[in-house]
């Protein structure tokens, strides 16, 4: 499992939760949303929040406003930042008791930092909780019970004690990451976790081809097309598109031949259906045929509303082992 600890006070945090649930259902592993308040931790160690640091909050404003662009999510502040985050924090136990957690924070979080709304207004938080299917008021009730107050304070000296200092934090295991750009080390670690494959070579961690699925001769692989991937018109230069087929046809090549087998791209024709547009895509490749030394494939490349932008296929030759 991945351990989540957020506030909902920070933005990084925000664009986390933007991911963490794709990353987990990719890696076969839950999401454990575990609600903080960062005020109380940065006291205890004597650490200044963001928007009272001056030079980094100014950056911090440019750099959020750069992931929101490259994540292609929403970013508007709430009325409030910081703002007080204990009444929403605490309404998570009572989602969590609905099976409902990962519902009410997502809402919450696209609320505050998409929507720019206020948390502090319980109104608000009451309406937030009806959307996602909680009695609004049996969560108004809960947020002064004792208890729920007992367990806010219990999660925030657990998060104290296992060393953490800020949001978002990670734990998959003993392992701890902070921050929301290291979501990719958490993602290659509930892999190896879980015994799912992880995020490949060298070339696809560095590139951002990450693979959804691979077996049996057929594989997909994901790619978000950031503004780095596009070409002046604005749509996915052809090599980003190149780059993906080639790795989703081939690693479905390399599923279906034996282990001790080796292979290697002989040819690889595209034809473009639709201009390849910023966003998430998926390369999808399968081994239609192999004779002795070469195997045939074929792929397209959807969006993420299933539109097919790309087709390909491709020859690929095999050796008995890998060459010296």
């Amino acid at each position: 499992m991945i351990e989540f600890y957020f506030d909902f006070s920070s933005p990084y945090s925000y664009l986390s939760a933007t991911r963490i649930e794709e990353i987990g259902a990719r890696r076969g592993v839950p999401i454990v949303w575990m609600p903080i308040l960062l005020g109380p931790i940065f006291k205890e160690i004597g650490k200044v929040p963001l928007p009272s640091r001056p030079r980094e909050s100014d950056y911090a404003r440019a750099d959020l406003r750069r992931w929101a662009e490259w994540l292609d999510v929403p970013l508007t502040y709430p009325p409030r930042f910081p703002f007080s985050s204990l009444a929403a924090a605490r309404g998570c136990f009572f989602a969590e008791a609905a099976n409902r957690s990962g519902a009410y924070c997502r809402r919450l979080f696209d609320a505050a930092w998409g929507e720019g709304r206020d948390l502090e207004d319980l109104r608000v938080l009451e309406s937030l909780a009806g959307s996602v299917g909680l009695d609004p008021v049996a969560f108004r009730e809960s947020l002064a019970r004792p208890e729920v107050k007992a367990r806010l304070r219990d999660r925030n000296d657990e998060a104290f004690r296992r060393g953490l200092f800020g949001a978002p934090t990670f734990f998959v295991g003993d392992q701890m990451f902070h921050g929301n750009d290291r979501l990719f080390m958490v993602e290659e670690a509930a892999a190896r976790l879980s015994g799912v494959e992880a995020a490949g070579t060298a070339f696809n961690r560095w590139f951002g081809i990450r693979c959804v699925s691979r077996g049996g001769g057929s594989a997909q692989y994901e790619l978000v097309i950031t503004p780095t991937l596009v070409n002046r018109r604005g749509v996915a230069h052809g090599g980003a598109v190149s780059s993906l087929l080639d790795t989703a046809l081939g690693a479905a090549v390399v599923s279906g031949i034996a282990p001790e087998e080796w292979c290697a791209t002989l040819e690889l024709s595209i034809q473009f259906r639709e201009a390849v547009r910023p966003g998430r895509v998926v390369g999808r490749g399968r081994m239609t045929k192999r004779g002795r030394h070469a195997a045939f494939a074929e792929g397209s490349i959807v969006d993420a509303n299933g539109i097919e932008l790309a087709v390909a296929h491709g020859t690929w030759y095999i050796w008995p082992r890998r060459p010296a």
